[in-house]
């Protein structure tokens, strides 16, 4: 079980540099990504680690990509979630606030 929900956040994390990826080549050369693009690309991303990192809170808000994945709430799994999500806030603070409309 444990190598699935692996398999899962690898899965999700493949898919969000992907996404992020595929953003960028969108992107005309020469021209500034918009700190609301950026927030979007954060959000989107953010929610696909999410939902794989809390399984079942994405059942109960309809998203069955995790129905036979059970949260991992040992030790090494809560802090590897909360060095995970001091990632993203820096991710988040890296983005200018002030920008967004």
């Amino acid at each position: 079980m444990k190598a699935r929900r692996f398999l899962s956040l690898i899965v999700a994390l493949m898919t969000t540099l992907a996404a992020i990826l595929f953003i960028r080549a969108c992107t005309p050369p020469n021209v500034e990504v918009t700190e609301l693009e950026k927030y979007d690309a954060f959000a989107r991303s953010f929610l696909d680690w999410y939902y794989a990192a809390h399984s079942t809170r994405a059942t109960d808000l309809g998203i069955h990509d995790y129905d036979d994945v059970l949260p991992d709430w040992s030790k090494s799994a809560v802090e590897e979630r909360a060095r995970a999500l001091r990632g993203w806030l820096g991710r988040l603070e890296g983005i200018r606030r002030d920008q967004l409309s």
